[in-house]
């Protein structure tokens, strides 16, 4: 009989695990092939007694990995039972010639070869499963049963040793609802009282700061959920305290605070006086030492200096020689230095991505630089509209073939040149500078040809217009005396 093979595995991660345990071992930082860590081990001199276990594995269909248990330093004898003996190799062939019932355990393959004298006659029969044992057997006149078909059970089939339930069998007693055995044709379903998550209140005890919060459930079932409730304290911003010579309120009662509350440290100096007199400290700070050095007997030579402002502040002393400083002069603000706090302008007003200083502050600009602006008219009544912005200048040409202008709303300069057909070609000039949006119109009316010999002014009734022959418009200044 053959026995089964046990395979152990094994990956990198052991072969890992084995040489750091031998370089711990050793004191080492050799490295280990799998073929080396063997003799490595057994060169390893370990003080006093190992403490090994003795094991015991019998094979079976998976892989096991023996251990030592904690407490032992390493495994000492592992004896691996042989292969139980339900574990076999099937080998051979069995051939079955008569009709029995065979053990064919130890066989790879069955023959079977039995012999028939007369001719089979077998009958197929169905049977309807019940609550009682049946047998099927052959009727007369035939040899044996062919093929036995036994019905399925009736998917609504309920046996008479089962009780059958319903709802109504259900019973509920606070959280619990009890289910009767039995066979229940049909879902059931039992309800329950329930109830509202309550809404917890919350509460401050001022005495000793503690927060409370309580909530009181009524009875039932409760669907998942949350709940807050919130209690607005009185709070107190952060601040810090600078000592002063009264006392001084950090926190009010009952209040709590956002930020940390400090206390500033006192500002003290020391300083140094050469005139009798009283000696001050600076405002907001404390004198911790003075140093008086009063000359006596001989003349108070003291220094006079001039001192111009800058952006950082300065201290002035009397060189060495001098008893002190007589005069000090501050001159005035150097030019380059100038007040921004009457400047007006906006980030519109300053061309785009240009800087300047309005009330000691920067503003970048926002002004559109449209650069050259122009354009031309081609139609009567076209318009041309000139962007918001800053633009160099530019013109605006009307070119149409019309009459003389009887009406023109231009921004900017305009010079009319007629032309054979009597139109006319109009040019603005767009000045260089800023413009609000701007829309240029040019309105023409059609005219005949004006005569050599057209009318002046005063061969027209006053408060009347009219074209002479140069295409300028007129006004009467003929006197009309009526009747």
């Amino acid at each position: 009989m053959a026995r089964e093979r046990t395979t152990v595995y094994t990956n990198n991660e052991h072969y890992q695990n084995i040489a750091d345990a031998i370089r711990e071992k050793n004191g080492t930082e050799n490295t280990y092939t799998p073929a080396q860590m063997a003799p490595a081990i057994k060169a390893l001199v370990v003080s006093g007694s190992l403490k090994t276990e003795d094991k015991t594995v019998t094979p079976t269909k998976s892989i096991q990995q023996v251990r030592a248990a904690a407490g032992y330093d390493a495994l000492g004898t592992v004896t691996v039972n042989a292969i139980p003996s339900q574990y076999i190799v099937p080998d051979g062939s069995l051939t079955i010639t008569e009709n029995d019932t065979y053990d064919i355990t130890d066989y790879e393959e069955v023959v079977v070869n039995v012999a028939t004298g007369s001719t089979i006659n077998n009958q197929n029969k169905t049977i309807t499963p019940t609550e009682e044992r049946q047998y099927a057997t052959p009727d007369t006149g035939y040899t044996g049963l062919g093929q036995v078909t036994v019905e399925p059970i009736s998917s609504t089939y309920v046996g008479s040793g089962i009780a059958q339930k319903t709802a109504s069998d259900l019973s509920a007693a606070g959280a619990t609802v009890t289910v009767p055995a039995g066979y229940y044709s049909a879902q059931a379903t039992k309800s329950i009282a329930t109830s509202t998550q309550a809404t917890p209140s919350v509460s401050i005890n001022k005495t000793n700061g503690l927060v409370t919060a309580t909530a009181t459930q009524t009875a039932g079932y409760v669907a998942a959920g949350s709940k807050s409730g919130t209690l607005q304290l009185s709070t107190a911003a952060g601040a810090t305290i600078t000592p002063t010579t009264t006392q001084q309120v950090a926190v009010a009662a009952n209040k709590y605070t956002l930020g940390a509350i400090n206390v500033a440290a006192i500002q003290t100096e020391e300083k140094e006086t050469t005139v009798n007199g009283e000696v001050t400290p600076s405002s907001g700070k404390y004198l911790t030492k003075v140093t008086v050095n009063v000359p006596t007997g001989s003349t108070i030579n003291n220094q006079n200096k001039s001192v111009t402002p800058t952006k950082s502040q300065q201290s002035v002393t009397a060189d060495s020689g001098y008893t002190g400083l007589g005069t000090v002069t501050v001159n005035a603000i150097p030019a380059e230095y100038i007040t921004t706090t009457d400047a007006d302008a906006v980030a519109a007003n300053i061309l785009k991505d240009k800087t300047a200083y309005v009330k000691g502050s920067k503003i970048t600009g926002s002004m559109p630089n449209n650069g050259a602006t122009g354009g031309t008219i081609t139609s009567q009544g076209g318009t041309y509209t000139i962007p918001a912005g800053y633009t160099t200048g530019g013109t605006v040409t009307a070119n149409l073939v019309a009459s003389p202008i009887s009406n023109a709303i231009i921004n900017g300069d305009a010079e009319l040149e007629d032309t054979n057909d009597y139109g006319f070609e109009v040019e603005v000039n767009i000045p260089e500078g800023y413009h609000e949006a701007t829309t240029l119109t040019k309105l023409f009316s059609s005219i005949l040809p004006v005569p050599e010999n057209a009318i002046v002014a005063n061969q027209m009734l006053a408060g009347y217009q009219a074209y002479d022959k140069d295409g300028k418009l007129l006004t009467g200044s003929m006197t009309n005396n009526g009747a």
